[in-house]
């Protein structure tokens, strides 16, 4: 594997095997936060309440989380990349960002970078 390397904004546990590259958007309230189909999906933890939003993520960048948390099995359910674990992420990111999740390294760039 390749990596064009980006700035890290924030390491954690990668849950499956793909990247995405998307616009991020940090959500503590949902249903009230606006969020959009195929944004990145930050947040500290997720609950049931999180899923309507999952179903319609890139990929999701959790701060909690191990491999069987919450937001680990609904990625894998949705096969939708996600970082769980990842302690910086909330903290250094900004609604409408672009980022990218490497799911396979448990990594998040910022910008969007090509990962081969």
């Amino acid at each position: 594997k390749v990596q064009i390397m980006g700035k890290i904004l924030a390491k954690g546990t990668g849950i499956g095997r793909k990247s995405y590259s998307g616009f991020a958007r940090k959500v503590q309230f949902p249903g009230k936060d606006p969020f959009n189909d195929g944004d990145i999906l930050i947040a500290e933890t997720t609950g049931a309440d999180y899923e309507p939003i999952i179903a319609r993520a890139g990929a999701i960048v959790i701060v909690e989380g191990g491999l069987t948390s919450h937001a680990a099995i609904v990625a894998l359910q949705y096969k939708i990349p996600a970082i769980v674990g990842a302690q910086e992420a909330f903290a250094k990111v900004s609604n409408e960002q672009v980022l990218t999740v490497d799911a396979l390294s448990g990594i998040m760039y910022e910008g969007s970078i090509s990962i081969l």
